[in-house]
């Protein structure tokens, strides 16, 4: 690992120390690591734009691996390649809906023994469906099985909400538990501007993570998003 250069903090450093601080990790959380593709700016090749996907490790940033793709068609497959490359038994892998396939669970969960964190689309409408029906009903229902995480920066207010309830096979491959996860996003001043309601699925059991691990391996896998793209 490179040291960082001595020299004053910068302000995006300052930020996520501030918010570790306010935000510590829940307790029991696996090693987990961040896949996505992603096109590469100002890369080319005599064939077009560069695409890379890659992988990163949760809580350190570090790249785990990458690989490069003709173009976005690619990125299923070489997701998996990557997938088999690093796979350890007991690995969670954070993906976005684009990775939700049944090809990629089976070969994570079944043929690894590692876990996902997968998000339900319209790819799989089936699936995401049966999630919806399974995490029905008023948040007082789901009190016991919701973690709610409150935000503040960047000028804006974030709140995220989770409740998860067990699944099986029947809905998808290794799936242990089904989640909804609820974004809401306004001003500072507390008054809610937007909303945004998402359901996955995930192969790790209620023991192994409950609502609260959810939410943070789902919060977590965006920071591939400035770490590596």
């Amino acid at each position: 690992m490179i040291p960082r250069t001595p020299g004053p903090v910068e302000r995006e450093e300052r930020r996520v120390a501030q918010r570790a601080e306010e935000h510590p990790s829940p307790p029991g959380l696996l090693p987990a690591a961040a896949l996505d593709g992603k096109a590469q700016r100002g890369a080319r090749t005599p064939t077009g734009q560069v695409f890379l996907v890659g992988a990163i490790d949760h809580a350190s940033g570090a790249v785990l691996g990458q690989t490069q793709v003709p173009d976005k068609r690619g990125e299923g497959t070489a997701a998996r390649t990557l997938v088999s490359q690093l796979a350890i038994p007991g690995l969670v892998f954070t993906m976005d809906a684009l990775h939700t396939t049944k090809k990629t669970a089976h070969l994570i969960a079944k043929t690894h023994g590692a876990h996902y964190v997968l998000v339900l689309k319209g790819n799989q409408p089936l699936a995401r469906t049966a999630a919806q029906a399974l995490l029905n009903g008023t948040d007082t229902e789901w009190a016991q099985t919701t973690d709610v995480e409150d935000d503040r920066g960047h000028g804006r207010t974030e709140r995220r909400t989770l409740r998860s309830a067990p699944a099986d096979d029947t809905l998808f491959p290794g799936a242990r538990q089904v989640f909804r996860l609820r974004r809401d996003s306004g001003e500072l001043d507390g008054a809610w501007t937007a909303k945004e309601i998402v359901f996955g699925v995930t192969s790790l059991t209620p023991d192994l993570a409950g609502p609260a691990q959810l939410n943070h391996y789902e919060r977590a896998h965006w920071g591939i998003e400035n770490k590596i793209h």
